[in-house]
C-alpha cells in the first residue's frame, strides 16, 4: 500500500510539473487558456508627484506614490478579480522586493485604481476588500486607469515592474516596464528606507541554449517566456517555475528558512514545494523523488518539465 501511494504521489507531481511528454523539442501540456478579449494596451510608470494613497487605503501618509498608467481593452463584459503590481528584473521574473494588490490575499501593499471617465474620475477600490474573493468589478470597452502605489523604497528609475490582471478565465500580464523619464515631482521624492527582506540568491550563469527550440502549449496556445526560455540541461527540459504554475492557477511564493530555499505553489488544497538543489519535492507534506533538482539559473527558478 505504501508503495502504491508513493507511486501515486510521484505520478501526481509528474502530471502537474510535466503535463505531458516532450518530443522533438515541442512540449504539449494542460492548463488554463488565457482570457479571450483581454489586452493590456499600455502600462507605464509616469511619476512620483503625488501622495494620495497609503499602505491599505486612499489616505496620504507622507510618502510620494508611484503613479502608473494603464490602458486596458476588454472586448466583452469581463470580471476583474484582482490587479497585482510587482517588482521584477528586466525579464519579468520576480526579484521579491515588493508587491501591491487590490485584494489582500497574501502580503503586499494596496494598489489604488482610479478610472478615468472623460472629465470625471472614479476611485475603484478605496481600500483592500474585506472579502478577499470579492472582485474589483466588471468592465467592458477601452478603459484608462491611473494606478497609485505608495513608495516603500522600491519605486525608482532602475526598477522594473509587471502588472497582472486576474480574471476568472485566467491572468494577463504586462511586459516589464520602468520609468522612461526622470521621476521628479514637486521637489525631492520622499521615500522610506526599504524594510529588510530575504536575501536574493546569487544566480548561476544562465545555461547556453544551442539545442532545439522548446515550445510549451496550454490548451493549444503557446506560452511566452519573454527572454527566459525553457532549456535542455543534462538531457532534461527545464521550465521557469512561476510562469507555468501561475498559468495552471497556482498561487506562487518564495520561502527562505536559513539555507533552505523553496518555491511553493498552492491551489485548491494542493500544496507543492520545490526545494532548490534538492531531488525531493513535497506534495501536501508527502515527499516525492525528482530525477532532476529544482535549481536557480540566470535569476530564475527552474524545474524539470519534459521526459
Amino acid at each position: 500500500m505504501t508503495s502504491f501511494h508513493s507511486k501515486a504521489r510521484s505520478a501526481m507531481l509528474s502530471l502537474v510539473l510535466a503535463g505531458s511528454c516532450a518530443f522533438s523539442g515541442v512540449s504539449f501540456a494542460f492548463g488554463e487558456t488565457p482570457p479571450a478579449g483581454v489586452a493590456i494596451k499600455e502600462f507605464s510608470l509616469l511619476d512620483t508627484a503625488s501622495d494620495v494613497i497609503g499602505i491599505a487605503d486612499f489616505k496620504p501618509e507622507g510618502y510620494k506614490d508611484g503613479h502608473f498608467k494603464l490602458r486596458l481593452s476588454l472586448s466583452q463584459k469581463t470580471v476583474i478579480n484582482a490587479v497585482v503590481l510587482r517588482t521584477t528584473d528586466a525579464y519579468g521574473e520576480d526579484n521579491y522586493h515588493s508587491m501591491w494588490r487590490t485584494n489582500r490575499v497574501t502580503d503586499g501593499w494596496l494598489l489604488g485604481l482610479v478610472q478615468n471617465k472623460g472629465t470625471e474620475t472614479e476611485i475603484i477600490n478605496p481600500g483592500f476588500r474585506k472579502d478577499v474573493k470579492e472582485p474589483v468589478g466588471e468592465f467592458q470597452g477601452e478603459l484608462t486607469f491611473d494606478l497609485y502605489a505608495s513608495n516603500n523604497g522600491y519605486i525608482k528609475e532602475s526598477q522594473y515592474f509587471v502588472l497582472e490582471i486576474e480574471t476568472p478565465q485566467g491572468t494577463v500580464a504586462s511586459k516589464p516596464v520602468r520609468s522612461e523619464k526622470p521621476m521628479v515631482a514637486d521637489g525631492t521624492t520622499a521615500t522610506p528606507t526599504p524594510a529588510p527582506g530575504p536575501s536574493i540568491p546569487t544566480p548561476a550563469p544562465a545555461p547556453e541554449t544551442n539545442g532545439p527550440e522548446i515550445h510549451v502549449f496550454f490548451k493549444g496556445q503557446e506560452l511566452q517566456f519573454s527572454e527566459t526560455q525553457p532549456v535542455i540541461k543534462d538531457g532534461s527540459t527545464l521550465v521557469p517555475f512561476r510562469k507555468l504554475f501561475e498559468t495552471l492557477g497556482f498561487t506562487v511564493s518564495w520561502v527562505e528558512n536559513g539555507a533552505v530555499r523553496q518555491a511553493v505553489g498552492t491551489k485548491d488544497g494542493l500544496t507543492i514545494k520545490l526545494t532548490i538543489d534538492s531531488t525531493t519535492a513535497s506534495v501536501n507534506d508527502q515527499n516525492v523523488a525528482l530525477e532532476v533538482p529544482a535549481q536557480i539559473m540566470g535569476a530564475v527558478r527552474w524545474f524539470r518539465f519534459g521526459l
